[in-house]
């Protein structure tokens, strides 16, 4: 589904490589969620408005799982705590921040021996940015769709046990697809995400910008890029990938593509495992 703002474009997609990610949060004790027992952690943290920092109330809280889905809605002061299970967690994990009128934001985590704690400093917190539409005459960047909203796991689930496979969400798909319609005063794309698991140049990942699909939908030629590739800890981090934008008839689709590729001596062998969050793309 395609939103369509004047002056601004940001493409987004949420998702996340592996389990386990940074953000900070409670210990075995606290709130939220119904409170916690010796099997559960609390993950807490703040939300805020980017730029002037006053608290965001009722920014939704979801940490993709299993079901049900970890979820709470941020209070009057900005701060939100949910419990979670445990035996459910990966080392590193994500959890995506949704509020109206606002772009999507990305909390991280970190879980070991037995504790909740910040993948590193304010990683649980998230500050974010509202949605502005331009003014006329005056393009720069704008919002092309919200759609993607929770972690993505990509591959065939055919991964070893390693740091870089702990995985929060169960496998989706080999193949993360979504289209716009570029405003013609954009020349530029620029996509990033955080990711983990993506073991470029081992396996042959991909990030494609194009025009024209098969009959599957799949881009055919396109602009292609590896996708750059996550720690080997298994933690996330931030990649960014820039496009040209294509010559387009007016009202035309271009349409954005993040591929799980085989070893790339191995075309046969089985596909690459990662998860991605947050993938914003800006045009200008």
């Amino acid at each position: 589904m395609t939103i369509r703002i004047k002056q601004k474009m940001t493409l987004l997609l949420l998702a996340a490589l592996t389990a386990c990610g940074g953000g900070g949060g409670g210990g075995d004790g606290g709130g939220g969620g119904g409170g916690t027992t010796d099997q559960s952690v609390t993950a807490t943290g703040l939300v805020t408005v980017a730029g002037i920092g006053t608290p965001v109330e009722g920014a939704i809280v979801d940490i993709t799982l299993t079901t049900p889905k970890p979820s709470a809605n941020s209070g009057s002061d900005g701060r939100y705590s949910l419990a979670l299970l445990k035996n459910e967690l990966p080392e590193f994990f994500a959890g995506t921040v949704n509020k109206a009128n606002y772009l999507p934001g990305t909390v991280f985590f970190r879980y070991a021996n037995g504790q909740l704690q910040p993948r590193d400093a304010g990683s649980n917190d998230v500050a974010l940015v509202p949605i502005q539409p331009g003014q006329p005459g005056q393009p720069s960047k704008d919002v092309v769709f919200l759609q993607g909203t929770s972690i993505v796991h990509l591959g065939d689930g055919l991964f070893e046990g390693t740091a870089n496979s702990q995985f929060q969400a169960p496998v989706s798909a080999l193949i993360w697809k979504d289209s716009f319609i570029p405003d013609p005063a954009f020349t530029t794309l620029t996509v990033t995400l955080y990711a983990h698991g993506v073991e470029t140049p081992t396996y042959c990942d991909e990030i494609v910008l194009g025009i024209d699909l098969d009959a599957a939908g799949v881009i055919i030629g396109g602009q292609r890029q590896p996708l750059l590739a996550s720690p080997v800890d298994g933690s996330f981090n931030k990649i960014s990938h820039t496009f040209t934008l294509p010559a387009l008839t007016s009202g035309a689709n271009a349409y954005l593509q993040i591929f799980s590729r085989a070893k790339c001596t191995n075309a046969t062998a089985e596909s690459d495992d990662f998860e991605v969050v947050s993938v914003v793309g800006e045009l200008s």
